[in-house]
């Protein structure tokens, strides 16, 4: 089994600071309220390149973002 290494672990407890990038803006908003009920502090962006700018404005612990977005998707 690989080791990884050169990462940041997340934090254990407390709250993370979540990205959520989503063209469709019924996902998003269903995705921030559960991520909010559960103690985590959320950003959202309604595209990739709205996402890639947030994600090095707010260096996030975490993003969830769909795959399956016009102009960038989440796989570039």
């Amino acid at each position: 089994m690989s080791q990884l290494t050169n990462h940041q672990a997340l934090p254990t407890s407390g709250q993370l600071k979540m990205l959520v990038v989503d063209d469709i803006e019924s996902n998003r908003l269903v995705l921030e309220a559960m991520l909010i009920k559960m103690g985590h502090r959320v950003t959202l962006a309604d595209s990739g390149p709205k996402g890639l700018a947030l994600f090095v404005e707010t260096q996030p612990d975490m993003v969830l973002l769909d795959v399956s977005m016009p102009e960038m998707d989440g796989f570039e």
